[in-house]
């Protein structure tokens, strides 16, 4: 008994709570009347000093299909990197792609006058994920592991250049929910998932 506490105390010290928060707070603003327009990254009410949306948009959708392929990619994709890398890092993490990829998409696409959704911080995650464990295998001699992440690194390239290529997504019908695709959002989350590699490895027990 007396040898399996401190088991216990790692596995709920290391518990992705932020990860899990995040999620929740997704599903709970389309039940909650107002809050969607509230938070949602308005063009117009940003202006007049808003700023909050720059942050709380991506946790707002324009449908139940995008909503749970989104909130579900967030919630794998964050769950393993808090679980590697804590949940402070997650969460710096996370306000600085949601800023970042805000201020991408307001001054890049200057005709659009709303955004919502995860898409852009998943592909940020998953950039983040995907090629701090390549970097991992390949420097610990697990060449196949390294391969594996590559592949899934090449695949996120591919879907990102048929998005930018062709329109569309793939995962959601954005066409049918009246929805526009927004392939730069992608692509800066996964400039960001990438310059965060570069990060040193957290200390243990951060």
């Amino acid at each position: 008994m007396d040898e399996a506490a401190p088991e216990t105390v790692t596995a709920t010290r290391r518990a992705p709570r932020a990860s899990i928060a995040f999620f929740i707070a997704a599903l709970a603003i389309p039940l909650i009347p107002g809050a969607g327009s509230t938070l949602c990254l308005d063009r117009a009410a940003a202006r007049q000093g808003e700023t909050w949306r720059l942050l709380t948009g991506h946790w707002t959708h324009g449908s139940a299909d995008h909503l749970l392929w989104d909130a579900l990619a967030f919630l794998v994709l964050s769950w393993a990197c808090e679980r590697r890398e804590g949940a402070l890092r997650l969460c710096a993490f996370l306000g600085t792609s949601a800023l970042a990829i805000s201020l991408a998409v307001l001054c890049g696409l200057p005709a659009l006058d709303s955004y919502r959704g995860l898409s852009g911080i998943d592909s940020a995650l998953f950039v983040w994920l995907a090629a701090g464990e390549r970097t991992r295998a390949a420097r610990t001699g697990e060449g196949a592991h390294s391969a594996l992440w590559a592949g899934a690194l090449a695949a996120f390239l591919a879907k990102a250049a048929r998005e930018v290529l062709h329109g569309g997504t793939i995962f959601v019908d954005s066409e049918g929910a009246g929805l526009v695709p927004v392939p730069l959002a992608h692509l800066v989350g996964a400039a960001l998932g990438a310059a965060a590699t570069l990060l040193p490895p957290r200390s243990r027990g951060v």
